[in-house]
């Protein structure tokens, strides 16, 4: 998978949110890179930042949607629980992996699925936090 990418079409114009996405797409991309160099130690790292992403960007993300009333929270917050899981039973197959080969392929499909979630993630459900997040900021601009 070719490394992705960021454009102005995944910005949500709400630069907390932003910066947390621009910075887990240089994730996405160092673990495609990880992966052609074979580097089984870098991939292991990523699973690490992968955690820290959860911790950090998307348990802001879900105060965000709660503060402003979004509609679609419920479904948003299943959609990170679900990536919560398929990334541990990733990081699980690739501790248990017996052979370097099946390592490596469990590197392969963790990166992938992160390049996919990502994408995907940011174009659908995080799009639909953007007209609320315009209002949240014109809301916090006015000291509200």
């Amino acid at each position: 998978m070719p490394l992705a990418r960021w454009r102005e079409t995944m910005s949500l114009d709400y630069p907390p949110l932003d910066s947390g996405h621009k910075a887990f797409l240089d994730v996405v991309n160092s673990s495609y890179m990880a992966v052609q160099a074979k580097d089984m130690r870098a991939i292991d790292n990523i699973f690490k930042e992968c955690y820290l992403y959860v911790q950090t960007h998307i348990s802001h993300e879900e105060k965000l949607m709660e503060e402003m009333n979004f509609p679609q929270t419920k479904e948003h917050i299943q959609s990170h629980q679900v990536f919560i899981s398929k990334v541990a039973q990733m990081k699980t197959a690739f501790d248990t992996a017996p052979t370097h080969k099946d390592k490596a392929q469990t590197a392969l499909h963790f990166s992938n699925f992160l390049s996919v979630w990502l994408l995907g993630h940011l174009t659908t459900q995080d799009k639909q936090m953007k007209p609320y997040l315009r209002q949240l900021k014109i809301k916090k601009n006015r000291g509200l």
